[in-house]
């Protein structure tokens, strides 16, 4: 039996937030990819395993299968696994699945919580987030839920300079030098049609 908690077919039907989905064959590289990561013997306290498999992680991103990541977090019995599952489905963005997550933000396991809440950060869940930060036992989590006001823009651009030196400008003028021979073209702006059909595929793929 496979550490998912559910077989790696093709043609497997499962349902997430009251919609049928199937494995198909990017959801079936997903698990390949999943379970590559696991076999590397990756831990939770070693800082530098997302190196080492940033092609593996790159690729699951890219594919983007967010209800079979969800799908591994409810099924797998798997401590590990499902902490793998978990950070890479807040990697990928998006709000499938966040019910699931911030039920286990409850889980009486501390990397668990930990992991959950950040996922939560990334998929913007911040509603269970503000609940989780009135409700957890442990403190450290209550810290990590609790979200925090944005500085304002002039303590955030005084911080930004303390850190730059500035360039002295010279006070005589400078003569800009081009090379010989260059030839500067101009490129028309896009047509409004040919915006418009890019913006409509976009929210297409994005729908998906």
């Amino acid at each position: 039996m496979n550490k998912f908690g559910f077989p790696r077919d093709k043609r497997f039907r499962y349902r997430i937030d009251n919609r049928w989905y199937r494995i198909n064959s990017d959801g079936a590289e997903v698990l390949t990819l999943l379970q590559e990561i696991y076999d590397a013997g990756v831990l939770p306290r070693d800082n530098y395993w997302a190196l080492r498999m940033r092609p593996q992680i790159r690729r699951i991103e890219c594919l983007n299968v967010r209800s079979v990541l969800v799908l591994v977090i409810e099924k797998t019995s798997d401590a590990r696994m499902r902490l793998l599952a978990i950070w890479l489905r807040g990697r990928c963005g998006g709000y499938l699945g966040t019910s699931t997550i911030a039920s286990l933000a409850h889980s009486t396991g501390f990397e668990t919580q930990k992991e959950c809440v950040r996922a939560l950060q990334r998929l913007s869940g911040w509603g269970d987030l503000r609940e989780i930060a009135c409700n957890a036992k442990h403190p450290r989590i209550r810290n990590l839920a609790t979200q925090r006001a944005v500085k304002p823009l002039g303590e955030r651009l005084s911080c930004m300079l303390a850190n730059v030196q500035p360039i002295p400008i010279p006070k005589t003028k400078l003569r800009l030098w081009l090379l010989t021979g260059l030839v500067l073209e101009y490129t028309a702006p896009k047509s409004i049609d040919t915006i418009r059909h890019a913006l409509t595929r976009i929210k297409r793929l994005v729908s998906r």
